[in-house]
């Protein structure tokens, strides 16, 4: 995935970053499904591009077996399947066409139909328990997915671990608005747009929602970690000195 959005020297710092992650280490080791999830929205997301790409039949049924599979694994995946949609609007001109964006999501609904009648029959949620999020909440959960330890190994480490994040994803962020001066028809921007929302719309999302039903739990977003692996491997990436952008990749994980 992160190859074909970006470069070779971006898929290995963004996997880097995410195998030393100690968040991603401790559930990819749970028995619980949130692995399975977080498999399922990379081979998702990986679909959608290719089928973005080349809009053809296989891909799209592709992307609609595994983002129903992501689903069914966590609710969650939800906001990166809408998040897949939100980001075409950066590519501008070159989008599919709606009908071929009507099949997909046809053949996505008819497998999620299951899933429909199960919240049907009056199922309420197992979230009781979850309470109204606050901004210090987000602010722990953002650093809870840079991979701060718990404990952490000592004070302040969390918030230096999340600033190193920060700083990198915005050097992403500058390097997607050098690409989108250079060439403004969006294709160039767009892989930047798709990581982008895939990381903030399960954790404002989220969020936001919990104002009406609380649902903000940290492990939930564990959907996003991909793309916070991605988007800050692609702002170290972009860092033109061999020495400071290894020195950089050591000092997150």
């Amino acid at each position: 995935t992160a190859t074909r959005l970006f470069d070779v020297r971006t898929a290995r710092i963004g996997s880097l970053l995410l195998v030393a992650n100690s968040f991603f280490v401790y559930y990819q080791q749970d028995a619980r499904s949130y692995a399975l999830a977080l498999l399922l929205v990379v081979i998702a997301t990986y679909a959608w591009i290719r089928w973005v790409e080349r809009p053809t039949l296989p891909w799209a049924a592709a992307y609609a077996v595994a983002a129903a599979g992501a689903i069914y694994a966590h609710l969650f995946s939800i906001f990166v399947i809408g998040a897949h949609a939100a980001a075409l609007a950066a590519r501008g001109r070159a989008l599919p066409s709606l009908p071929r964006l009507a099949r997909v999501y046809a053949l996505l609904g008819v497998l999620l139909i299951p899933l429909a009648l199960y919240f049907a029959t009056g199922y309420t949620g197992q979230l009781w328990w979850a309470q109204e999020p606050t901004l210090q909440e987000l602010g722990e959960a953002f650093a809870t997915l840079a991979g701060t330890a718990d404990p952490p190994i000592f004070p302040l480490s969390g918030w230096i671990l999340s600033l190193g994040y920060a700083a990198a994803c915005s050097l992403a962020l500058l390097a997607a608005r050098r690409e989108w001066r250079a060439d403004r028809d969006g294709v160039a921007t767009w892989p930047y747009a798709l990581v982008l929302a895939w990381l903030a719309f399960p954790i404002l999302g989220s969020f936001l929602i919990s104002f009406w039903k609380p649902m903000f739990v940290e492990r939930y977003l564990i959907v996003a970690l991909p793309a916070l692996a991605l988007l800050a491997g692609a702002g170290l990436a972009s860092i033109g000195a061999r020495g400071i952008r290894f020195a950089a990749v050591a000092g997150l994980m």
